[in-house]
């Protein structure tokens, strides 16, 4: 998606994306067509977890949100959801002791956004309630 930008004015392109684009070149081709079919047989194991439950309760982050707007976080908790197509949500359901927020992550079944956004209204509510 990149591409286009890094062709014709790489420099417009912050400092994180360009090296990320500069590692993902260094990927042998063949090696790129093995990784996508990760996602596969990730998935596969993903719909038969949540066979069992309805989402997948996981932390946002690693921490509180970052001060400031220059960046959004360390997004490693979200990667392999993003990788599979699995939907997900964040709610910043609880506090740091310097008053910003800490994300808890929900994942939901591939294809069943519906049911991941009930449980996200639900555990939003009970949170609220619980405050």
């Amino acid at each position: 998606h990149y591409y286009p930008y890094w062709r014709d004015a790489p420099e417009d392109l912050g400092p994180e994306v360009r090296k990320a684009i500069e590692e993902g070149n260094k990927v042998l081709a063949r090696d790129y067509q093995s990784a996508k079919d990760l996602p596969k047989v990730l998935t596969a194991a993903l719909e038969e977890l949540l066979t069992r439950c309805d989402v997948i309760l996981c932390p946002s982050a690693t921490g509180p949100a970052p001060k400031g707007l220059d960046t959004t976080g360390d997004p490693i908790f979200n990667g392999l959801w993003t990788f599979c197509g699995n939907p997900c949500i964040s709610l910043p359901l609880l506090t740091s002791r310097e008053g910003l927020p800490i994300g808890v992550q929900l994942v939901g079944e591939h294809g069943n956004d519906g049911r991941l956004l009930r449980s996200a209204q639900w555990l939003f509510n009970w949170a609220d309630q619980a405050s």
